[in-house]
């Protein structure tokens, strides 16, 4: 009886001591972060003890698996920020210098708008079909108009003149866009409410980056009060046969 006693004493000691140690070796797994594949082991341990190891040994192999797994995931994340933050500093420069730009393009272009403004021509331009893209000042007030707004998405035969001068005008833009060679000085008369006038005109073809012909750019300047100046104005014979003696003498 006595030694059956001291056989069951010895039995729960064991089982103390084993599950003690498997205890300090799960925890030191845990404390370590699983970051060691070695598996819990309980040598002299009950029999009854193995399934349980066997068990604890199997989630720690899936534990260390979805730690590695979160380990890599979080690698990739620290990746993927540092690559966002990298491309959002190129974006932000990019944005700086898409702004200069276009602060140069606007001052670019409001310099170019004044230097056509400020020609003492009628200066247009039209595309392919006709339609007009844009013009100048003194285009806008010869046509009676107010602003680049009523004239751009028209055509000439949309501006008041009549429909036989929107013709011609238009066999000539052809004639440039086709030929991709300039017309200068081509004397044109147009009927307006104060009379008929007479415009020398300039076409040349508009051509976009590639060098293709997409419309044409359009000068003239109204030259009707030359022409009705009369021959015997005192001075005027002198000043014009003056002109001619020295485009004969020419360089």
């Amino acid at each position: 009886m006595v030694q059956r006693i001291d056989e069951g004493a010895r039995d729960q000691e064991r089982w103390r001591g084993a599950l003690a140690d498997l205890a300090g070796q799960l925890r030191q797994a845990l404390d370590g972060g699983l970051q060691t594949d070695r598996a819990l082991e309980t040598p002299g341990a009950p029999d009854e003890l193995g399934e349980l190891v066997g068990a604890i040994n199997e989630l720690l192999h899936r534990a260390r698996g979805l730690r590695t797994h979160a380990d890599a995931a979080m690698a990739e994340r620290d990746a993927l920020d540092g690559s966002l933050t990298e491309m959002e500093g190129r974006l932000a420069g990019q944005a700086q210098d898409q702004e200069r730009t276009l602060r140069e393009l606007k001052q670019q272009r409001s310099v170019l708008r004044h230097v056509v403004d400020s020609l003492p021509y009628c200066v247009f331009w039209r595309d392919r079909e006709g339609t007009y893209l844009g013009a100048n000042q003194n285009k806008l007030r010869a046509l009676g108009l107010a602003s680049q707004d009523q004239i751009v998405g028209k055509t000439a035969y949309e501006t008041g003149i009549s429909r036989e001068e929107a013709d011609f005008y238009r066999q000539v833009d052809k004639l440039v866009m086709d030929s991709g060679q300039p017309i200068f000085n081509l004397e044109e008369t147009q009927r307006r409410a104060d009379g008929e006038h007479t415009l020398l005109v300039s076409k040349v073809p508009l051509r976009d980056e590639d060098g293709q012909v997409i419309g044409i750019v359009g000068m003239y300047v109204d030259v009707t009060e030359r022409r009705h100046i009369p021959p015997d104005l005192p001075g005027f014979a002198d000043r014009r046969s003056g002109r001619r003696s020295e485009e004969s003498s020419g360089p």
